[in-house]
């Protein structure tokens, strides 16, 4: 049976709001505002069920790693859960984007994650459009622009738009209504998504937070992703 500790310990919020059970997790509905939400839905309830005799859908990308021989995202938090770092059930594991606020425009990379990389579509659209029109390219063989999509061979630019930074205080305020209501006493490991967290102010806020909530930052793990540019 394929136990999967971050369906218990773990918290994800991605750049655009939405909460989801990890962040490889392939969910569709990703617009859940709360970790309670998430937890209470059909669809979380339906991989928590189905992961006690078999592999999820959405799980695939551990499943895969795992055939491969790879440690999976899924072993790496089941190890921490009989290593007792963390406490079966309680809140130990955050992943969290507050910014998508970017200098870098990676090949693997889109303008959710990255706003250099809108720019550069905003910027470029009528050549983008014309490329994949002339090469008869599919979206996902395109410029990453498979997720902003009106058709086939249409950028949806107002999209992209609407992927502009948001102001510092909304982010903090953010964070503030979704950690607020979750008791923290237990967290053991913090990772901070992009955007390029050493970019912007948020990861600062994050720290503050924390502190403010009383948690030890001597003993939390932290990762995040950067380009270390």
């Amino acid at each position: 049976m394929p136990y999967c500790a971050l369906l218990d310990n773990h918290l994800c919020k991605r750049v655009n709001g939405g909460i989801v059970p990890c962040c490889v997790n392939t969910m569709k509905d990703r617009n859940f505002q709360s970790w309670d939400e998430l937890k209470n839905s059909f669809q979380y309830l339906d991989i928590v069920e189905e992961m006690k005799d078999g592999w999820h859908e959405t799980c695939k990308k551990c499943e895969f790693n795992e055939k491969q021989g790879d440690t999976s995202y899924r072993q790496w938090a089941n190890g921490e859960v009989k290593k007792g770092h963390w406490i079966h059930g309680k809140l130990s594991h955050i992943e969290m984007s507050l910014s998508n606020q970017c200098n870098f425009a990676c090949r693997m990379c889109g303008p959710i994650h990255s706003t250099t990389w809108g720019k550069l579509i905003i910027d470029n659209v009528q050549e983008i459009e014309l490329h994949e029109k002339k090469w008869h390219l599919a979206p996902r063989n395109a410029v990453p622009s498979r997720h902003y999509r009106v058709d086939n061979l249409k950028v949806d630019t107002q999209r992209i738009e609407n992927l502009k930074l948001t102001n510092h205080k909304n982010n903090l305020k953010t964070m503030r209504d979704l950690l607020d209501p979750h008791d923290l006493s237990n967290l053991k490991f913090f990772k901070m998504l992009g955007g390029e967290p050493f970019l912007s102010a948020e990861i600062d806020m994050m720290f503050d937070y924390l502190k403010e909530r009383g948690v030890d930052l001597s003993k939390m793990g932290f990762t995040c992703n950067t380009n270390a540019s």
